[in-house]
């Protein structure tokens, strides 16, 4: 079945039109519907009521060259003017012979696409394995020691001396926070002249932290020029009666402000510590000993498993005695 339109409208023209004589047929090629007979060509004559239609040539394919249909507005195109020019044609939407392109077309592009992603990801992956390959040569093979043309390398230009110095290399931490110390134990002496003993605990931390360091080494040199005396400790314990000139610290205590939060409490002469648990209850003597003295400790458990010590302090720095383990009175 051929599909023809008006030569001039562009409307489709029936075959039933055609044959029934409304229609004018021009040639083979042009025709012109019922509403546009009256602009056919003067000797265009219409189709006589139940004419039938000639049959058209054709030619199998591969035989012989085909006819091609031409659509509305092809004749433009070709450089053939249209049959009548006096006014401009409707705009309006013109149908033409043309089809979509059937979807083995679309199965070729897509199989096509997908050859050329195949050969993209072939070729990449033998460049990778092209470098890999060299790589791991050069690698087996490992450095040489020969040069290009046989010439021997020569010999390596000496180490120039680092005589200006380096301030990356100069750069000590350790060393500034030991005179950062040092200097603050200078700064305790002129402020405490009366507490020797306080000094020396900081140049003795000092050496003992940041050993050989300048500040180290000048913190040891303090406490030599210092020459406090040290006594020597007694080898033997006060007689009974000297206990009597001992000085009660208990006496001088105050629970609610020597107590390191936790609640003491005052009985007599004695001191009861908290009876509930928790972190372990502390009470500081407000008393500050000399260098050498003896202590003596009486104390009674009334309840509760936990240890009992003293801190004894000596130049500073505390000695913990245990008076009573585990479960001990």
């Amino acid at each position: 079945m051929v599909i023809r339109y008006c030569d001039r409208c562009g409307q489709r023209v029936e075959e039933d039109d055609v044959a029934s004589g409304r229609a004018v047929e021009v040639d083979k090629e042009r025709v012109f519907c019922a509403a546009c007979a009256e602009s056919a060509p003067k000797g265009a004559v219409a189709r006589a009521p139940g004419a039938q239609e000639s049959p058209r040539p054709s030619a199998s394919p591969g035989k012989g060259p085909q006819r091609r249909w031409v659509t509305p507005g092809r004749e433009s195109r070709r450089g053939l003017a249209p049959a009548s020019s006096s006014r401009s044609l409707p705009r309006q939407t013109v149908r033409s012979n043309a089809r979509s392109a059937p979807s083995s077309n679309r199965t070729l592009c897509a199989v096509g696409i997908v050859a050329g992603v195949v050969v993209l990801v072939a070729v990449v992956a033998l460049v990778l394995h092209g470098r890999a390959e060299e790589r791991n040569n050069l690698a087996r093979e490992g450095p040489t020691s020969s040069t290009p043309n046989g010439a021997a390398p020569g010999d390596l230009p000496p180490r120039p001396n680092d005589t200006g110095g380096n301030a990356d290399s100069d750069y000590d931490p350790r060393a500034l926070t030991a005179a950062s110390l040092l200097e603050q134990a200078r700064a305790y002496r002129k402020a405490s002249p009366q507490d020797p003993w306080g000094l020396v605990r900081r140049l003795n931390e000092l050496q003992e932290r940041y050993a050989d360091t300048p500040a180290a080494r000048e913190a040891a040199k303090l406490s030599r020029e210092l020459n406090l005396p040290v006594s020597v400790p007694a080898r033997e314990l006060p007689p009974e009666s000297d206990w009597g000139r001992a000085i009660s610290l208990l006496e001088r205590v105050d629970p609610s402000a020597d107590a390191n939060g936790t609640a003491w409490t005052r009985e007599g002469a004695s001191v009861i510590s908290p009876r509930q648990g928790g972190p372990s209850a502390m009470l500081t003597l407000p008393y500050r000993p000399a260098d050498e003295y003896d202590v003596r400790v009486v104390f009674a458990r009334r309840d509760g498993q936990n240890d009992i010590g003293v801190l004894l302090p000596r130049h500073g720095k505390p000695i913990c005695l245990i008076l009573g383990g585990w479960g001990n009175s």
